[in-house]
Protein backbone atom coordinates (compact mmCIF):
# COMPACT_ATOMS: atom_id res chain seq x y z
CA UNK A 1 0.00 0.00 0.00
CA UNK A 2 2.94 2.37 0.70
CA UNK A 3 4.18 1.90 -2.88
CA UNK A 4 0.83 3.08 -4.21
CA UNK A 5 0.96 6.25 -2.10
CA UNK A 6 4.53 7.22 -3.13
CA UNK A 7 3.99 6.39 -6.77
CA UNK A 8 6.19 3.28 -6.88
CA UNK A 9 9.56 5.05 -6.22
CA UNK A 10 12.17 3.21 -4.17
CA UNK A 11 12.86 4.56 -0.68
CA UNK A 12 15.35 7.47 -0.43
CA UNK A 13 17.55 5.83 2.22
CA UNK A 14 19.62 3.63 -0.17
CA UNK A 15 20.48 6.66 -2.33
CA UNK A 16 21.58 8.64 0.70
CA UNK A 17 23.80 5.78 1.88
CA UNK A 18 25.24 5.20 -1.58
CA UNK A 19 25.99 8.92 -1.98
CA UNK A 20 27.80 8.99 1.38
CA UNK A 21 29.83 5.91 0.40
CA UNK A 22 30.78 7.53 -2.93
CA UNK A 23 31.96 10.74 -1.23
CA UNK A 24 33.99 8.68 1.28
CA UNK A 25 35.59 6.64 -1.51
CA UNK A 26 36.53 9.75 -3.49
CA UNK A 27 38.07 11.27 -0.34
CA UNK A 28 40.12 8.12 0.27
CA UNK A 29 41.42 7.98 -3.28
CA UNK A 30 42.11 11.72 -3.55
CA UNK A 31 43.66 12.44 -0.14
CA UNK A 32 44.44 9.38 1.97
CA UNK A 33 46.11 7.12 -0.60
CA UNK A 34 48.61 9.77 -1.82
CA UNK A 35 49.52 10.58 1.80
CA UNK A 36 50.30 6.91 2.43
CA UNK A 37 52.23 6.41 -0.81
CA UNK A 38 54.51 9.45 -0.58
CA UNK A 39 56.48 8.02 2.34
CA UNK A 40 57.24 4.64 0.73
CA UNK A 41 60.71 4.62 -0.79
CA UNK A 42 61.76 0.99 -1.28
CA UNK A 43 59.55 0.70 -4.33
CA UNK A 44 61.16 3.86 -5.77
CA UNK A 45 64.62 2.33 -5.40
CA UNK A 46 63.44 -0.94 -6.92
CA UNK A 47 62.01 0.99 -9.90
CA UNK A 48 65.47 2.50 -10.46
CA UNK A 49 66.91 -1.02 -10.50
CA UNK A 50 64.22 -2.09 -12.96
CA UNK A 51 65.11 0.74 -15.33
CA UNK A 52 68.93 0.77 -14.91
CA UNK A 53 69.84 -2.91 -14.57
CA UNK A 54 71.00 -4.83 -17.62
CA UNK A 55 70.24 -8.47 -18.28
CA UNK A 56 73.21 -9.94 -16.42
CA UNK A 57 73.16 -7.56 -13.43
CA UNK A 58 72.53 -9.24 -10.09
CA UNK A 59 70.03 -7.68 -7.68
CA UNK A 60 69.83 -8.12 -3.92
CA UNK A 61 68.45 -6.61 -0.76
CA UNK A 62 70.26 -6.73 2.55
CA UNK A 63 68.18 -7.42 5.67
CA UNK A 64 64.97 -6.39 4.01
CA UNK A 65 63.26 -9.76 3.58
CA UNK A 66 59.88 -8.26 4.46
CA UNK A 67 59.91 -6.58 1.02
CA UNK A 68 60.13 -9.69 -1.15
CA UNK A 69 57.03 -9.06 -3.29
CA UNK A 70 57.56 -5.31 -3.60
CA UNK A 71 61.19 -5.48 -4.66
CA UNK A 72 60.64 -8.34 -7.11
CA UNK A 73 57.64 -6.60 -8.65
CA UNK A 74 59.29 -3.21 -9.24
CA UNK A 75 62.76 -4.53 -10.12
CA UNK A 76 61.18 -6.90 -12.68
CA UNK A 77 63.83 -9.55 -12.08
CA UNK A 78 65.05 -12.17 -9.62
CA UNK A 79 66.14 -10.65 -6.31
CA UNK A 80 68.51 -12.32 -3.84
CA UNK A 81 67.63 -11.65 -0.20
CA UNK A 82 70.73 -11.38 1.97
CA UNK A 83 70.40 -11.48 5.76
CA UNK A 84 73.93 -12.20 6.98
CA UNK A 85 77.01 -9.99 6.55
CA UNK A 86 79.05 -12.96 5.25
CA UNK A 87 76.48 -13.63 2.53
CA UNK A 88 76.52 -9.95 1.58
CA UNK A 89 80.33 -9.87 1.36
CA UNK A 90 80.26 -12.97 -0.86
CA UNK A 91 77.62 -11.34 -3.09
CA UNK A 92 79.66 -8.12 -3.35
CA UNK A 93 82.93 -9.97 -4.10
CA UNK A 94 81.48 -12.15 -6.86
CA UNK A 95 82.39 -10.92 -10.35
CA UNK A 96 79.94 -8.88 -12.35
CA UNK A 97 77.75 -5.85 -11.83
CA UNK A 98 75.10 -5.78 -9.13
CA UNK A 99 72.58 -3.62 -7.29
CA UNK A 100 71.72 -3.94 -3.61
CA UNK A 101 69.09 -2.08 -1.58
CA UNK A 102 69.94 -1.65 2.10
CA UNK A 103 69.69 0.77 4.97
CA UNK A 104 72.30 3.54 5.16
CA UNK A 105 74.00 2.33 8.38
CA UNK A 106 74.62 -1.09 6.76
CA UNK A 107 75.97 0.61 3.63
CA UNK A 108 78.35 2.75 5.69
CA UNK A 109 79.51 -0.32 7.61
CA UNK A 110 80.23 -2.33 4.45
CA UNK A 111 82.12 0.59 2.88
CA UNK A 112 84.19 0.96 6.06
CA UNK A 113 85.05 -2.75 5.82
CA UNK A 114 86.25 -2.30 2.24
CA UNK A 115 83.25 -3.59 0.27
CA UNK A 116 83.33 -2.34 -3.35
CA UNK A 117 80.17 -0.21 -3.07
CA UNK A 118 79.00 3.15 -4.31
CA UNK A 119 75.63 4.77 -3.68
CA UNK A 120 73.56 5.02 -6.85
CA UNK A 121 70.58 6.63 -5.11
CA UNK A 122 69.30 7.13 -1.61
CA UNK A 123 65.94 8.00 -0.13
CA UNK A 124 64.59 8.92 3.28
CA UNK A 125 61.32 7.16 4.05
CA UNK A 126 59.44 4.55 5.97
CA UNK A 127 59.72 0.75 5.98
CA UNK A 128 55.99 0.51 5.50
CA UNK A 129 53.20 3.01 5.56
CA UNK A 130 50.08 2.76 7.60
CA UNK A 131 47.41 5.06 8.95
CA UNK A 132 50.11 6.54 11.17
CA UNK A 133 51.37 8.43 8.13
CA UNK A 134 48.24 10.57 8.38
CA UNK A 135 48.97 11.73 11.93
CA UNK A 136 50.20 15.26 12.48
CA UNK A 137 53.28 14.21 14.45
CA UNK A 138 56.24 13.12 12.36
CA UNK A 139 56.91 9.44 12.10
CA UNK A 140 60.53 8.23 12.26
CA UNK A 141 61.98 7.53 8.86
CA UNK A 142 64.82 5.33 7.67
CA UNK A 143 67.56 6.20 5.19
CA UNK A 144 67.73 3.62 2.37
CA UNK A 145 70.53 3.29 -0.18
CA UNK A 146 70.64 1.67 -3.59
CA UNK A 147 74.24 0.47 -3.89
CA UNK A 148 76.16 -0.84 -6.89
CA UNK A 149 79.69 -2.01 -7.55
CA UNK A 150 82.18 0.82 -7.30
CA UNK A 151 83.85 1.13 -10.72
CA UNK A 152 87.20 1.92 -9.06
CA UNK A 153 87.26 -1.55 -7.47
CA UNK A 154 87.34 -3.51 -10.74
Amino acid sequence: MLANIRGGFPPRAPWIVLSAMLVTYIGLVAYVMPALEQKKVVDDLAKIVGSDARGDDRVATYRMDRWNPVTRFYARRHVTFLNEPGDAHAFFSAPGPFFCIMRKPAFDEFVAQGAPLRAVSDRQGMWATSGRALWRQRMPTTHFVLAARDPASR
